[in-house]
């Protein structure tokens, strides 16, 4: 990545809830790396599978937060962007078989696909890449 460039980060979707809520949940490292986000040193790249999670998760009524307010916050953050899902992001999932859940498998495909660091995912996992 050329010096001019900000560095882009990937997000599962407990560390983004955990942010956008305050919560003490969220780690010390990815607190760290939010930070950097807001003083617009780095990007968020937030999947598609995130904000959907986030719709289910706001919609059972797992998590005490208003999910309009959440969707909206995430709308209007400066360096976050939106990515959509894609045919290469569910090519990828026959590779990630080392991981269990669908939601985070199409999440490390994001960072595979995007070179981005993984630094949000709770559990460690391990990146294949066929490519």
């Amino acid at each position: 990545m050329p010096d001019n460039e900000s560095p882009i980060y990937v997000t599962d979707t407990h560390s983004l809830i955990w942010y956008l809520t305050d919560s003490p949940k969220l780690s010390f490292a990815a607190n760290s790396s939010f930070r950097e986000i807001e003083e617009g040193k780095a990007k968020l790249l937030i999947p598609a599978i995130v904000i959907a999670e986030i719709i289910y998760i706001g919609e059972s009524g797992k998590v005490e937060a208003d999910l309009n307010n959440l969707i909206e916050r995430i709308q209007e953050a400066d360096n976050f962007e939106f990515s959509p899902l894609g045919f290469n992001q569910l090519l990828c999932l026959k590779d990630q078989t080392e991981i269990h859940e669908m939601h985070d498998r199409l999440i490390v495909c994001e960072a595979l696909l995007k070179g981005t660091p993984l630094s949000f995912l709770r559990a460690k996992v391990s990146l294949h890449s066929s490519a």
